[in-house]
């Protein structure tokens, strides 16, 4: 089990930190910046797609999260699915 402490989106819409478990993520997708915490500034972000079919938004720029999730549980296809 591959886990990662990674800022996520709430539905409070502020950022929070959560365990994510990198071996239970399909895929990962661009998503559009999101205003993290009221009155803060536009936050690069992308959707996290797990198996079980929950998605999420970490608060970690798209080729950032690849690059780390690739390095972690294997290659990332050009559209964010886990080879």
């Amino acid at each position: 089990m591959t886990l990662k402490e990674a800022p996520v989106y709430n539905a409070s819409l502020e950022s929070e930190n959560r365990l994510i478990n990198l071996d239970h993520i399909q895929q990962v997708s661009p998503h559009a910046n999101v205003p993290v915490d009221p009155g803060a500034a536009d936050t690069p972000c992308c959707e996290v797609e797990f198996y079980s079919g929950t998605t999420i938004v970490v608060l970690v720029d798209y080729a950032t999260m690849k690059e780390q999730t690739g390095a972690l549980v294997g290659t990332i296809d050009t559209i964010g699915t886990l080879l």
